[in-house]
C-alpha cells in the first residue's frame, strides 16, 4: 500500500488551512482599519460636541475663544473621516469584504451601510446648522444659543 494518496490529500488540506488563515488574517486587517477608522471619527464628532458645550458655558471667559477655534478644527477632522470613509473603507471599496459579500449574495450589507452613512449625514448636518446659528447667535442672546446647544446634542 502506497502513502502518496494520504500525502497528496494531507499536503492539500495543509495547503487549504493555509489558504484560509491567509483570507482570515486580510479580513482581519481590513476590519480592524474600518474599525480604527470609525473610532477617530466617533473621537472627532465627541471633541466638536465637547468644545460646542465648553464654548457656550465658558463664554465670555478668557479661553472661550480657544473652544472655537478647536469646534472647526474638529469639524474638519469629522468631515474628513466622512468623505474618507465613503471613498475609502466602505464595504464596497474593500476588496476581500466586498467579494465576499457578493459571493454571500448579500448585497443588502452594502445598501444599509450606505444608508447608515446617509442618514450620519443629515443628522451631521442638523447639528452642524445648530452649531453654527449658536455661535452666531451667543453675543446677541446667551439664552437663544444655549438652547440651540441643547437642541444640537439631540441629533
Amino acid at each position: 500500500m502506497s502513502l502518496g494518496p494520504l500525502i497528496v490529500v494531507s499536503v492539500l488540506s495543509i495547503q487549504g488551512l493555509n489558504d484560509i488563515k491567509r483570507d482570515v488574517d486580510i479580513l482581519y486587517q481590513e476590519n480592524l482599519v474600518v474599525v480604527s477608522q470609525i473610532a477617530e471619527g466617533l473621537d472627532s464628532v465627541d471633541n466638536v460636541d465637547n468644545s460646542f458645550t465648553n464654548y457656550i458655558l465658558n463664554y465670555g471667559d478668557l479661553g472661550a475663544s480657544q473652544y472655537l477655534n478647536d469646534i472647526t478644527d474638529y469639524r474638519n477632522q469629522f468631515e474628513d473621516f466622512l468623505s474618507t470613509y465613503e471613498d475609502d473603507y466602505s464595504y464596497e471599496n474593500l476588496p476581500n469584504i466586498a467579494a465576499i459579500i457578493t459571493a454571500e449574495d448579500r448585497d443588502d450589507l452594502i445598501t444599509a451601510e450606505q444608508t447608515s452613512l446617509d442618514s450620519l449625514k443629515i443628522a451631521w448636518g442638523l447639528y452642524w446648522a445648530d452649531v453654527e446659528s449658536a455661535t452666531n447667535l451667543i453675543s446677541d442672546s446667551y439664552d437663544a444659543a444655549l438652547d440651540l446647544m441643547y437642541n444640537a446634542s439631540g441629533h
